[in-house]
């Protein structure tokens, strides 16, 4: 993430959690590192847990080519 963004925002989070895993809907913004674009978005991010450590992390954007967009240069 913080090689391809230098900025995000959230304006809204919700959080589910289940024992060693939570999964995070946010809504926000992105600002691109190399082209400065921002980008409005919604993202799932499925987090996994270990002995209080990430053992997994998966975002799931909801717009990939806005995405892709948004970090062309």
């Amino acid at each position: 993430m913080g090689e391809h963004w230098d900025g995000l925002w959230f304006d809204e989070q919700q959080f589910l959690s289940d024992h060693d895993r939570v999964v995070v809907y946010s809504r926000g913004r992105l600002r691109a590192r190399r082209t400065g674009r921002t980008l409005k978005t919604s993202l799932l991010q499925w987090i996994s847990f270990r002995d209080g450590l990430i053992t997994e992390f998966r975002p799931y954007y909801h717009d990939t080519s806005a995405v892709l967009a948004t970090l062309a240069e």
